[in-house]
């Protein structure tokens, strides 16, 4: 596996064959993506309040602590989407015994 251009190679598809993936998509299939993206956006926007801070910028300052509201909604959202996934996996199995 090795990372060139913004892309990953070296990882099989479903049917076998070695694909192309770019970081969002590795994200989609790994099925973490907005726990991920959330945590990035709060990483940004911790980052742009300091930044504000130091200069003065008021404006960013408050668009660093939206990014940060919006990023803890995200990873919020990603961490129900998979609870919901694993306990439908749970009640499969479940289903699958009984019949």
């Amino acid at each position: 596996m090795h990372r060139a251009g913004g892309t990953i190679s070296g990882l099989l598809r479903d049917n076998g064959e070695e694909s192309i993936y770019s970081p969002e998509e590795l994200i989609r299939v790994a099925g973490a993506g907005k726990k991920w993206h959330g945590k990035a956006q709060e990483t940004m926007g911790k980052a742009k309040q300091k930044v504000g801070r130091a200069t003065g910028d008021n404006e960013l300052r408050a668009e660093g602590t939206e990014d940060r509201v919006k990023g803890k909604a995200r990873q919020a959202a990603g961490k129900a989407e998979q609870n919901v996934r694993g306990e439908a996996e749970e009640l499969k199995g479940k289903i699958r015994k009984h019949t």
